[in-house]
């Protein structure tokens, strides 16, 4: 467990993994690394929720509407995508249609991030996300979700 520890100290502080441990974990670290697409129309909120998830492992992705959200998720494969309600173009409540209706998308994880009303983000659970967190957000709540999805 002390070595895991360590590992993880190393991703929160954004430090260099030592050789030596990149070549002992290199299957272990293969295994647990996910993919999390945002998708999100503000880039001040994009960057907020990258930052919130630069100490996990996980490749992160972003996307910044709902059109570029749809040609991403079929090229990049995410397991989980964070998903803003209203965007320009495609908003959130088409994206979940949309992955929901194709079967090769049926594990892809879902979490809403939203400023519209508790009303629209139970609606987003009904139609099919996973779960849904308002605008403004905690950090450590995103974070939660956000492992409890992927785990």
């Amino acid at each position: 467990m002390l070595v895991e520890d360590f590992i993880s100290f190393l991703h929160r502080q954004h430090m260099p993994m030592p050789d030596i441990l990149l070549q002992e974990c290199a299957g272990q670290a293969a295994v647990e690394k996910k993919r999390v697409l945002i998708i999100d129309d503000e880039v001040a909120m994009r960057n907020a929720v990258r930052r919130v998830l630069q100490s996990t492992p996980h490749d992160i992705i972003s996307a910044q509407d709902g059109f570029q959200a749809g040609v991403k998720i079929i090229a990049e494969k995410p397991d989980l995508v964070i998903l803003d309600l209203s965007m320009p173009g495609l908003d959130g409540f088409e994206v979940i249609q949309f992955i929901r209706q194709r079967p090769d998308l049926a594990t892809l994880k879902i979490l809403v991030l939203s400023g519209l009303a508790p009303a629209d983000l139970a609606e987003s659970v009904r139609i099919g996300a996973n779960d849904a967190i308002a605008k403004p957000f905690d950090n450590a709540d995103l974070l939660s979700r956000v492992n409890n999805l992927l785990s």
